[in-house]
């Protein structure tokens, strides 16, 4: 993925596939049915491709159907298809952490929109 290749002179990142956390997520509904919500605290979850999303999204609609709120949202590797892909399934929150620093240097950093004067 692209941010192996940026960061090829590091360890590569790890995510689970998409059936695995369908799998994982199937048995939280089943086995804990007081749950009302799913959480995914994970400030990498936008590193998955459109298509893993996709894929994501509409076994999630399918299987779990449940409220869903993601709490990390890296600018580098989120898109409106994602998001949009998301919605659908039931994404009702998300958490995009807030930047600090010069605001050229964030701009830079953050092609979902630009801080204003």
């Amino acid at each position: 993925n692209i941010l192996n290749s940026m960061y090829s002179h590091q360890k590569s990142i790890r995510k689970r596939s998409i059936d695995k956390l369908i799998e994982e997520l199937t048995w939280v509904k089943r086995d804990l049915p007081f749950i009302e919500c799913i959480k995914l605290d994970d400030d990498a979850f936008f590193i998955y491709s459109e298509e893993e999303v996709s894929d994501f999204a509409k076994k999630y609609k399918e299987s779990i159907s449940l409220p869903l709120m993601i709490t990390g949202i890296n600018p580098l590797s989120f898109t409106r298809r994602k998001l949009l892909l998301l919605i659908d399934a039931g994404l009702k929150w998300v958490y995009k952490p807030e930047m600090s620093g010069r605001k050229s240097c964030i701009n830079d950093a953050n092609p979902i929109g630009k801080l204003r004067e």
